[in-house]
């Protein structure tokens, strides 16, 4: 077994030696490395590579036929990897990286607190999985409609924690609340006693009977209550 030497310091390596039968890939001569070593990833380590598009950069243009990965060093922190290919009885030694991108959203324009997210705000680019954070939003329609706490950069992914869901009933401000019997609505004028997003419960003082209640806000300077 040819047994290549690690490239990088700390490096997690993992070694294979190929046959013209092994699981990693073994295509029909004359293929091309790129497809090879593509195919040799994803057979070997498959879900471990990331979600998202795969891509193959090479650090040295392999001109010979190749039909087999021998051996495979690859360091998964880093992406980088060290690749023996074999074809006509010849060996050539590869270097390169491998990676993921997924779509991410970004805003297409410096968005500040307060503002509300619109569809045009947002736009979709790639972004290596290996850079998407815990907290970095993926799901653009999830983001629409939305009212932004902190600044938001153009082409900057968006965390969860720099939006929320906008807040249509303010502290101390006037709000209609509404009593629903069956088919009979009633309305009362109260004062919302904290801020509350649409679904939020929210204290409220009703500025007849000076009442404190729990009501639900249902839309700008609207609650429901059920008693």
């Amino acid at each position: 077994m040819r047994v290549l030497l690690p490239f990088l310091a700390g490096a997690l390596l993992v070694a294979a030696q190929l046959s013209a039968h092994a699981d990693m890939g073994t295509l029909s001569a004359r293929a091309d490395a790129d497809t090879l070593l593509r195919t040799a990833f994803e057979n070997r380590y498959g879900a471990a590579l990331g979600e998202g598009e795969l891509h193959l950069r090479l650090q040295n243009q392999v001109t010979a036929d190749v039909d087999a990965v021998e051996a495979l060093n690859f360091d998964p922190k880093s992406g980088r990897f060290a690749a023996i290919l074999r074809g006509n009885g010849d060996r050539v030694r590869v270097d390169g990286e491998i990676w993921t991108e997924i779509p991410l959203p970004v805003p297409t324009r410096r968005l500040s607190p307060g503002d509300v997210i619109a569809e045009g705000d947002i736009t979709l680019i790639p972004v290596r999985t290996a850079q998407v954070g815990a907290r970095s939003v993926t799901d653009k329609e999830s983001l629409v409609g939305m009212e932004v706490k902190r600044v938001l950069t153009p082409g900057r992914p968006i965390q969860s924690n720099s939006v929320s869901t906008p807040i249509v009933v303010h502290r101390n401000k006037p709000v209609t609340v509404q009593y629903r019997q069956g088919s009979l609505l009633v309305t009362a004028q109260g004062r919302a006693l904290e801020d509350a997003a649409t679904g939020s419960l929210v204290r409220v003082q009703n500025v007849d009977s000076n009442r404190t209640l729990t009501a639900t806000a249902i839309g700008p300077g609207l609650v429901s209550a059920s008693d």
